[in-house]
């Protein structure tokens, strides 16, 4: 019995168990300690489901402003970007303009690239291609969240990595968002499963409040729901966003 429990005591040592980490988002500056690009950075380097969040006091607006592409996200978290239960935090990613659009230089607000990936509770804004890009990845979720002002689609759900294979073990659900003056579809969709539950999707330009389904593949399921059987919980959103809720 003593060398069963000497053995166990040493299988336990040489794996310890992987616990979620979480990161801190405590400025609004674009690099550095605090910042949103190095928690995504960690978050991709640490195991299990990280969660990101953040810490910014006060009521009002808090603008996270890229000079640069944030890194994409490569591996699971939780980016849980709600402050006092209201969409607070805007990622403005307006410079992006300025950089040479290429394979290696992604303009988009962010960019996801992992399973098990949800984002709730953010703002994206100002991007010169789409406010939140799904390239590959399964179980993505987004919710409680606002993507507006975007030059093409406000949320891509793309499906598509570097080869430009469409990815068929892909889904998503976007759920009790507000997504507006998006310059080309309120939202993309290009992958098998996908649901759309509980989401606002307003003017000014037609295109934005329109949901797209593009077929990459002929045994594709897609559905799109417009309620649910237990509604989300309402949108809050500080100044200068006005509607409080989906």
């Amino acid at each position: 019995m003593q060398i069963y429990l000497i053995v166990l005591a040493s299988i336990q040592w040489a794996f310890p168990p992987c616990h979620a980490a979480t990161f801190t988002v405590s400025s609004q500056a674009d690099d550095g300690d605090g910042s949103l690009r190095v928690a995504i950075t960690s978050a991709n380097t640490a195991a299990s489901v990280d969660v990101i969040r953040f810490t910014f006091g006060g009521t009002g607006r808090v603008e996270l402003r890229l000079l640069s592409p944030l890194p994409a996200i490569t591996d699971a978290v939780i980016i849980d970007g709600l402050l006092q239960d209201t969409v607070r935090v805007v990622v403005n990613a307006e410079t992006l303009s300025l950089i040479t659009p290429g394979p290696a230089n992604s303009r988009d607000a962010l960019v996801v690239r992992a399973n098990n990936v949800t984002i709730r509770g953010l703002a994206f804004m100002s991007s010169p291609t789409s406010g939140i890009n799904l390239e590959s990845g399964a179980n993505f979720l987004v919710e409680r969240s606002v993507v507006f002002n975007n030059t093409e689609s406000g949320i891509n759900l793309r499906g598509t990595v570097a080869t430009g294979k469409p990815q068929t073990a892909m889904d998503a659900v976007i759920r009790s968002c507000l997504v507006y003056g998006n310059g080309a579809e309120g939202v993309r969709v290009a992958i098998p499963r996908s649901s759309i539950q509980v989401c606002r999707l307003s003017p000014p330009t037609p295109a934005d409040t329109r949901v797209m389904f593009v077929h990459v593949h002929s045994t594709c399921h897609r559905t799109l729901t417009r309620s649910a059987k237990k509604p989300p919980p309402p949108l809050r959103l500080s100044p200068p966003y006005i509607i409080p809720r989906i």
